[in-house]
């Protein structure tokens, strides 16, 4: 049998940011997928990227000639701010696990 050390509290601390962070991670993950599912039913293709999606949500909400009704568009708008929440929070998360 192997015994494993007792984790200190900052060992859990630390622990419990990653999973939190992993957590997230796949929120965000099913948030974009959301999305892309979402405005594909609109003929919208969402890049691949991350990055290019936050480009992109934008220009369709602005864009009122785009084929986006007003109600999906207030719709779009409110994933659009979860998804930015979810960025926030990993960022912040990874501050904190970088700092140990």
């Amino acid at each position: 049998m192997r015994f494993v050390s007792v984790k200190t509290v900052e060992q859990q601390n630390i622990q419990a940011v990653h999973r939190i962070r992993a957590g997230l991670i796949e929120q965000r993950i099913a948030k974009v997928n959301q999305i892309r599912g979402l405005v594909s039913e609109y003929g919208l293709v969402a890049p691949r990227e991350i990055l290019h999606l936050h480009a992109a949500i934008p220009l369709w909400l602005e864009d009122v000639e785009g084929g986006l009704s007003s109600r999906f568009r207030r719709l779009l708008n409110g994933i659009w701010a979860d998804l930015l929440l979810l960025d926030q929070r990993v960022k912040e998360l990874a501050k904190i696990a970088t700092k140990h």
